[in-house]
């Protein structure tokens, strides 16, 4: 076994220490959710305030669907709030809903990054956005047209995978000039 090395610069792990498994998965967070839960009792109307940052909404996603697989009542005293979302808000939100627990309408979807989780698939992302009492017209009008150059995107990385002789007709310029509307469109300013 060797050990980490710390000096004033910090700690240094090996490669393999650095991989090693740690209890930070789904099962672990749905595991704290479920134990949160218990901890409230009675008529009491606190919550649990869980602020979920970026790629955060992956792992929660993924644990609410573990907590729903173990049949667990519900979540009625958590509340969630999202910053920068990296999955389908639309589809989280479904999840959270269904377990009974909250969440914070009042959400931001600034970064490149989280509009492009949310265009990914659109229709899922409005359609569980206006499932909780807020018609998100504005962003429905954003998201449209970044959902349609996403597929365009999508359909000229489906060929050139499928025949990649194809790569050297579809121009450089092509694609940036693609790439750039892409990110424009993303900008929703």
């Amino acid at each position: 076994m060797v050990s980490s090395i710390i000096d004033e610069l910090g700690t240094w792990k090996t490669p393999k220490q650095k991989i090693e498994e740690w209890k930070s998965g789904p099962d672990e967070l749905a595991e704290v959710l479920i134990n949160t839960q218990k901890q409230y009792w009675g008529e009491s109307d606190q919550t649990h305030h869980w602020y979920i940052f970026g790629h955060g909404s992956k792992l929660l996603d993924k644990a609410l669907s573990k907590v729903e697989q173990l049949g667990h009542g519900g979540l009625s005293h958590h509340e969630f709030s999202f910053i920068e979302p990296r999955t389908n808000l639309g589809a989280v939100l479904d999840k959270i809903d269904r377990l009974g627990g909250h969440f914070n309408k009042t959400l931001s979807l600034k970064s490149i990054g989280a509009k492009f989780h949310q265009a990914l698939d659109a229709d899922a992302t409005v359609a569980g956005l206006q499932a909780h009492d807020k018609s998100w017209t504005d962003l429905d009008q954003k998201l449209r047209p970044s959902a349609a150059l996403l597929q365009k995107v999508d359909s000229v990385v489906q060929g050139v995978s499928a025949n990649p002789q194809q790569v050297a007709s579809f121009s450089s310029k092509n694609f940036v000039a693609l790439v750039d509307k892409l990110s424009e469109s993303l900008a929703w300013g």
